[in-house]
């Protein structure tokens, strides 16, 4: 019978695992890209937390950093430099 669309096996084999390998490294992989994120003030992006993660020893990729980064709502801050365009201090034409 396939009410489901999946196959006996499978359907048991969630039974006993309802989550799998991947999504619990990811909550544990969370925690540390939290960790990281909150050491940093909320500057760093996928690019540096992934650096700092294989400083670390956690195998992880950018894209993975990234769409956790994503799914969790987590943003570095970007600022953006000042730069003055005008020099009030010139000498008027007469």
């Amino acid at each position: 019978m396939w009410v489901l669309c999946v196959g006996n096996s499978s359907f048991y084999y969630w039974l006993k695992h309802p989550q799998g390998k991947r999504e619990l490294n990811g909550t544990s992989l969370l925690v540390e890209i939290q960790e990281a994120y909150q050491a940093s003030k909320g500057r760093y992006g996928s690019p540096r937390i992934t650096a700092e993660q294989l400083k670390k020893g956690i195998q992880t990729s950018r894209p993975r950093v990234a769409r956790l980064m994503r799914k969790w709502n987590i943003r570095s801050i970007v600022r953006k430099k000042w730069v003055q365009t005008t020099d009030s201090d010139h000498m008027e034409l007469q």
